[in-house]
């Protein structure tokens, strides 16, 4: 661990950061069709990211000279690790994904909120693009 994980972690996170932007329109993100695609996107990749921006400060602690360098703020990474550990095990477990995680552009497409949608059109006649029931 070195820098390299630093630079691969920050990366890591800035293309999960981009895939969780909304799409153009009329498309979608090849990672909303599957399951298991959609929970790597959201939590397992950002977790590992997260685990290896913490690693390098982590990896470069020493007990004995932190009471001269005074590296002990490099502890609060590990609470930054931890965090990334529970977000990927959550995924892998296949727990289900709270609806804060999701992107608001990828929780208007589950079919729960599509059928809240098209029942609120039906009734609310002053929606814009509503259906009447009237003949």
């Amino acid at each position: 661990m070195g820098p390299a994980s630093l630079v691969a972690g920050v990366a890591l996170l800035g293309l999960t950061v981009w895939w969780r932007a909304a799409p153009s329109s009329g498309r979608t993100r090849w990672w909303t069709r599957v399951d298991t695609t959609t929970r790597a996107a959201l939590m397992v990749l950002p977790g590992i990211a997260l685990m290896l921006i913490a690693g390098w400060p982590l990896s470069t602690y020493d007990r004995e000279m932190a009471e001269i360098t005074g590296d002990d703020w490099k502890l609060w990474f590990g609470l930054v690790f931890a965090v990334g550990a529970v977000i990927s095990l959550w995924a892998m477990l296949f727990l289900p994904i709270p609806a804060l995680v999701k992107p608001r552009w990828f929780r208007e497409t589950t079919p729960r909120r599509q059928r809240t949608k098209a029942r609120t059109e039906l009734t609310d006649p002053d929606t814009p693009g509503a259906r009447s029931e009237k003949p």
